[in-house]
């Protein structure tokens, strides 16, 4: 056998070896790529409940924070863990809430933090009787819980309606955090408005939200809106004028999940579940919100 001889039975081996190999079939393929999409679902789920668990981790270690190094300050403080009748404060300032429309209390809430309630965004609220001592001088934090259900037009979070007197509100507007406050002397003329400008506020999870206001030495103020804990806005303002509230005879208090107007009108509800509200005034012992708030931007960050 000549070596061309050899050499062309090798090649023609090997050829007929490679035409032999079977491909995979396309319900072989089909399989494969089931498998390869199911293994993506399964680590996109996965990383998404890590990501969920970092957010909610990182508000409860702002909410925790605020807890239990500003409970002295705390004149506010509602948990809904009542099942029934008023709504109690946790505070010992004895701001009773009472439920005005159709608020439900939800004792699953998927948040490990207890009960909690929702708001059906129709004529709905919690409301607490006027406690002049309860007013502001130098700073107050608001602070919650939300799992809003809808995040368009103005949602107030919780408020102060004093008639004619110290007036403030917290709220969403279009998925951002907003700001509204009446003019000390001015209530039906003057009205201030500031908008955080960042949408951050989601439809369907919980995420804990917060304002602090800071009265400034040149007697301007300083807004600081938090999401999870983490500071997203700030601004000072050369136009708020919040007034002291020396001479309130008439009030409707503290008001959580809309706003009512001293002639009974409720709006700008919110629709979805909230738990933790907390009313936090700092205002004595040189201790400030400036501090407070630097120290917990500084733990975030």
């Amino acid at each position: 056998m000549t070596k061309t001889k050899k050499y062309c039975d090798i090649s023609n081996n090997f050829f007929h070896k490679i035409n032999n190999i079977k491909g995979f079939t396309l319900v072989e393929l089909l399989v494969v790529i089931s498998i390869i999409s199911l293994l993506s679902s399964i680590v996109l789920t996965s990383i998404n409940e890590a990501r969920e668990k970092a957010r909610i981790a990182a508000g409860k270690t702002f909410s925790t924070y605020l807890d239990r190094n500003l409970g002295f300050y705390t004149v506010g403080s509602w948990s809904f863990e009542e099942t029934s009748g008023d709504v109690l404060d946790n505070s010992g300032k004895e701001q009773t809430g009472y439920i005005l429309g159709s608020v439900d209390r939800v004792t699953d809430c998927d948040l490990e933090l207890g009960n909690c309630v929702y708001f059906d965004g129709s004529d709905s609220m919690i409301r607490t009787v006027n406690d002049p001592n309860n007013l502001f001088t130098d700073g107050v934090i608001l602070a919650a819980w939300i799992k809003p259900d809808a995040i368009n037009g103005r949602r107030s979070i919780v408020s102060r309606n004093f008639h004619n007197e110290q007036m403030y509100s917290f709220e969403i507007l279009d998925g951002r955090f907003y700001f509204y406050s009446w003019i000390c002397g001015s209530q039906t003329t003057t009205r201030l408005y500031i908008d955080s400008g960042i949408d951050v506020v989601k439809v369907g999870e919980w995420q804990h939200v917060a304002l602090s206001i800071e009265e400034l030495a040149s007697l301007d103020y300083k807004l600081k809106f938090f999401h999870n804990g983490k500071m997203i806005y700030e601004t000072v303002n050369t136009d708020l004028d919040i007034c002291p509230g020396t001479s309130i005879t008439t009030s409707l208090g503290m008001q959580i999940g809309a706003n009512r107007s001293s002639g009974g009108a409720i709006s700008r509800e919110f629709l979805g579940h909230m738990d933790e509200v907390r009313q936090i005034l700092i205002s004595i012992d040189g201790l400030s919100i400036k501090e407070i708030v630097g120290e917990l931007y500084a733990i975030r960050n």
